[in-house]
């Protein structure tokens, strides 16, 4: 009687098995409705979900927002950031959009390392049991 897969052996974890590689499709179902319905991996989903939608909706509106100033008050980015300053609002601005992309960027590395990795793990053990 063959053992049933578990998640992550084999020589090749990070791929599904096509059809011309070994494996059998009902193990590969199995494995798959084992994963899909597994408390943790749901929670991992719905996590993952809500940062990347929370993330991406900061990213959207600041762009969106940086687009509707270009748009519709055009002058006020030419408009130094001090009295005596050379840096205009409109620099000052594009330089904060980067930094915000690389500092949400970070955010979910972060979190993908410190929170969806233990997630991952976990679902792991549950489903190689």
């Amino acid at each position: 009687m063959p053992q049933s897969k578990k998640l992550g052996e084999g020589p090749d974890p990070g791929r599904f098995p096509s059809a011309n590689q070994s494996g059998d499709d009902q193990d590969d179902r199995d494995l798959t409705r084992r994963v899909a319905s597994d408390a943790g991996f749901k929670a991992l989903v719905r996590e993952r979900s809500a940062l990347r939608l929370i993330l991406s909706a900061i990213v959207i509106l600041t762009y969106f927002s940086f687009i509707l100033l270009v748009a519709f008050a055009p002058s006020s980015l030419g408009t130094p950031v001090t009295a005596n300053s050379v840096v205009s609002v409109g620099i000052a601005s594009g330089i904060g959009l980067i930094l915000l992309s690389v500092a949400l960027t970070a955010i979910y590395v972060w979190r993908a390392n410190k929170r969806f990795e233990v997630l991952t793990q976990q679902v792991l053990k549950g489903i190689n049991r």
